[in-house]
């Protein structure tokens, strides 16, 4: 694992913006593409973080938008947050319940509308950190992170 200074660690993360950026940060630096990763999913975390009320008050306002054909993706996209949970808002505005909204979310092809359910297929594919699947990925890597501390702390005895 290595070592950078808080300098090096300010300026990766700086520069991690987009998933295209962690191999062009991985080539240019030799870093491992696992903590640039993780390194990109704290900073969006973070952002989602501070933000989250701000952009769930315009919720009405992308729902307008949506209406009109532009894809809840494009939305997203343009608001510069997590794809999954714009799809959430959006169906919490449609009158779904938080309950069908994570359902939805989990498992798409439940949704009734093919539009709705194509959309929010592919937002949630491209959310790497909201996802259903990243969350289970997370969890792995952080059960795998606390077996290997695990057993440096058994070997420290």
């Amino acid at each position: 694992m290595p070592v950078i200074s808080r300098e090096e660690f300010e300026f990766i993360r700086s520069r991690l913006n987009s998933l295209k950026d962690i191999d062009f940060i991985h080539e240019r630096l030799g870093l491992p593409t696992d903590m640039l990763l993780n390194i990109l999913a704290k900073k969006i975390t973070r952002d989602t973080t501070r933000r989250y009320y701000q952009v769930k008050k315009k919720t009405f306002v992308f729902l307008r938008e949506w209406k009109k054909g532009k894809t809840i993706y494009r939305i997203a996209k343009e608001e510069n947050f997590p794809p999954a949970l714009m799809a959430m808002f959006l169906l919490e505005a449609l009158g779904y319940s938080k309950k069908k909204v994570k359902a939805f979310i989990k498992d798409p092809s439940l949704i009734p509308d093919s539009r709705l359910r194509r959309e929010v297929r592919n937002a949630v594919s491209k959310d790497f950190v909201y996802s259903p699947s990243s969350s289970e990925s997370q969890s792995k890597n952080g059960k795998k992170a606390e077996d290997k501390i695990s057993k440096w702390l058994d070997s420290k005895k």
